[in-house]
This record gives C-alpha cells, sequence and structure tokens, in this order.
C-alpha cells in the first residue's frame, strides 16, 4: 500500500497518482511498519541479553547465598559439563556418559536464550536496514522472528515451572524466588513475537 503525502489516502502499490486527490507523491506505509518492526525486534534482543544477566533465582546455602541470572546458570553449566568430562576420564564409570549427555543437553538449553536474543537482534537489524520487502522476505522475516520468540521462551517456562516448584525453605536455607531478569527476559521475546504477527499481517 501507498500512503499519499497530501491526503493521506491509501492507495494500491501500482498507482502512479492518488485515486483520492491526485497527488504524485506517496509515503511507502510497508516501509515505515517493517522499519517499526526492526526497531522492536532491537529492543526485544536488548530486553533479553540485559534480561539474561539480571538476577532469575536467589539461593541461601552457606556459602552460596546470593541471586543467581541465567548467564550465572549457562556459566555453572559449561563448568559442570568440563567436569564431568574430566570425571568420565578419570574414573570410567558407567554413569558417566550420561550424566555427559545430561549436561550437554542443560548446557545447549539455557544457552538457547541468548542465541535467539542474538537471532532477534540480527532479524531486526536486517529489517532496518531494508528500504522494501517483498511478500517473501515478510514471510520469512514474520517466521522468523516468531520462532526465535517461541525457542527463546522454551527454557524460560520451563524455568518458571519449575520454580513453583523446587522452592523451599527450611532452617533458614532457601532456595527459588523468579528474579527480575527472567520478566524482562519474557518481556524481550514477547516484543519479537508481536513484530513477527505484524509483519505477517501487513503482507
Amino acid at each position: 500500500m501507498k500512503k499519499c503525502k497530501k491526503c493521506g489516502y491509501l492507495n494500491k502499490d501500482n498507482v502512479k497518482f492518488c485515486e483520492n486527490d491526485g497527488f504524485s507523491e506517496f509515503e511507502n506505509v510497508a516501509e515505515t511498519s517493517h522499519k517499526l518492526v526492526g526497531g522492536m525486534a532491537l529492543v526485544g534482543a536488548f530486553f533479553v541479553i540485559i534480561g539474561f544477566v539480571l538476577p532469575w533465582f536467589s539461593i541461601n546455602l552457606l556459602i552460596f547465598s546470593g541471586h543467581y541470572s541465567g548467564l550465572t546458570g549457562l556459566v555453572a553449566s559449561i563448568v559442570g559439563l568440563i567436569g564431568s568430562f574430566a570425571g568420565a576420564s578419570s574414573f570410567n564409570t558407567s554413569g558417566s556418559g550420561y550424566l555427559i549427555l545430561i549436561m550437554i543437553a542443560l548446557t545447549i538449553f539455557i544457552a538457547l536464550v541468548p542465541i535467539m536474543g542474538y537471532r532477534a537482534g540480527k532479524t531486526g537489524y536486517n529489517l532496518i536496514q531494508k528500504s522494501r520487502l517483498s511478500t517473501e522476505e515478510k514471510t520469512e522475516t514474520s517466521r522468523k522472528l516468531i520462532s526465535t520468540a517461541i525457542i527463546g521462551s522454551i527454557p524460560l517456562i520451563c524455568f518458571l515451572a519449575s520454580s513453583g516448584v523446587a522452592q523451599f525453605s527450611f532452617l533458614g536455607f532457601s532456595f527459588g524466588g523468579i528474579g527480575t531478569g527472567v520478566w524482562v527476559t519474557f518481556l524481550g521475546f514477547i516484543l519479537s513475537f508481536i513484530g513477527g504477527v505484524l509483519i505477517s499481517a501487513s503482507k
């Protein structure tokens, strides 16, 4: 659609003059909308990364007291994975292989959050750089933003579900609580999802 700069009437893309007042200068509505979505995706990516380093949960277990972020969890899983490999090579126990697989899966699972945040940001940046989008590009961009939001949200949903079950407090020791970082990260993926829907609706 092309919007007349004089009267604001929305015209079809193939017209040379406004069907309402005959004016010849237009503003491409799709260009404005996809750049707006690109900005939303970039802001969403920013929220994801910031949320990933903000507190996700709290622990009060002697020396492990404090608030811990998604980044802390990722580092801990990587350290655990390295320790699993070291233990497997030293002791060669039958359960070592299963432990390594579990740690690999956990590391990848947590890493999905920043990876999908980066993907949303890259998609948003590419959108802002483009002057126009074809129908095929809109379809691909919509699919990418929506799938990014869904995949990135899966670890968060699992974390939220497990937090309610795993939260406990006993004799001054406690674990659990959902920190600000989780909600900030979620907001980032919601913006990405909304952007994908808006691009899809503009086709």
